[in-house]
């Protein structure tokens, strides 16, 4: 049983890291299609780099990490226990 909880707070920890690293990619996806018609063209304003998300901007991310936490803290504390 305690097994499962183990198994749930990685994923749950997983999960946060690939939100998060998904959004931070997405931003340099973004800087990229507007910087580049900017260099092509010679006119506009392009940012000299881009914007990057901080850990807490996705709430789904705190969400996901600190319940990952505690559920993983709950399984290593059953299987100590045991």
């Amino acid at each position: 049983m305690e097994l499962k909880y183990l198994l749930i707070g990685v994923l749950s920890l997983l999960g946060s890291g690939v939100i998060y690293t998904m959004e931070r990619f997405i931003s340099v996806i973004q800087w990229a299609a507007n910087s580049v018609p900017v260099k092509l063209n010679s006119s506009g304003i392009s940012m000299p780099e881009p914007d990057m998300p901080s850990f807490v901007d996705n709430i789904f991310v705190i969400i996901l990490f600190v319940c990952g936490l505690m559920i993983l803290g709950y399984g290593v504390y059953e299987r100590r226990t045991r």
